[in-house]
């Protein structure tokens, strides 16, 4: 006798390979339902990938599940039950590219073994490359200019860029991955609007640098412009919009 179901595994589909009727067991005693799932769905060559078997049975309990990871008929870890449903996670990290077999047997009380198998793709994980968000003010009359809201700081908080500040405040966007493509806008403004008696203007710069340290390159940029030097209503917050693809 053989029972067939398709159930998901990640983004693939996997196909119950079967089970094999002794002739000693009746069909109700074997009728284990058995699904396997993976996370991350399509693992990189290093990364750990889990491995999940949930397995119910309405007739009798399940005793073991196994897995062979490669499908070279090897069985490389056993779990043990005595439960209707039962879920069994195994963790295995795949040490070179391909496509690999992935087999799963569910073993229940009167002996019974319930066969699956499923494909699982390991890649090369993307090239990462360091990413900075490099923010700076100048202003002629000494002022004081302010990054406000995310990226560059929290929300209501400010951060100091301009004159009083020695150098561009940089902040680490962490490893992206090449091609990878980044967008944002940082606001920013001035404040007070008089300093010391003086009205003042800033202008704000925002760049996206990709490299090491002492080898960044300008990804994307743009500036914008804050004054309370003009006649009528001061202008004393402005918007930079910033994108760029990493190379």
């Amino acid at each position: 006798m053989k029972l067939a179901a398709l159930v998901l595994f990640g983004a693939a589909a996997l196909l119950v390979a079967g089970c094999q009727d002794t002739g000693s067991v009746s069909r109700e005693s074997i009728s284990t339902h058995v699904e396997l799932a993976s996370s991350p769905p399509a693992p990189h060559v290093g990364e750990p990938v889990a491995l999940t078997v949930t397995a119910h049975n309405d007739q009798t309990a399940v005793r073991t599940v196994a897995i062979d990871y490669t499908g070279d008929g090897t069985v490389d870890e056993t779990q043990s039950f005595d439960a209707h449903t039962v879920a069994a996670t195994f963790t295995h990290t795949y040490p070179a590219t391909g496509t690999y077999d992935v087999r799963v047997a569910v073993t229940d009380a009167s002996g019974a073994a319930t066969m699956m198998s499923g494909e699982v793709t390991v890649t090369t994980a993307p090239i990462t490359v360091p990413v900075a968000f490099v923010m700076s003010a100048f202003s002629e009359q000494d002022g004081r200019c302010y990054a406000v809201d995310p990226p560059g700081t929290c929300v209501g908080c400010a951060r100091l860029v301009g004159t009083s500040s020695p150098l561009p405040v940089t902040i680490s966007m962490g490893q992206q991955p090449q091609g990878a493509h980044l967008s944002f806008t940082q606001g920013f403004r001035q404040s007070p609007v008089v300093f010391n008696n003086q009205r003042y203007a800033c202008d704000f710069r925002a760049r996206l640098v990709a490299g090491e340290p002492g080898h960044e390159q300008s990804i994307g940029g743009g500036y914008c412009e804050t004054s309370s030097l003009v006649t009528g209503e001061a202008q004393l917050k402005c918007w930079i919009a910033v994108s760029g693809t990493v190379p």
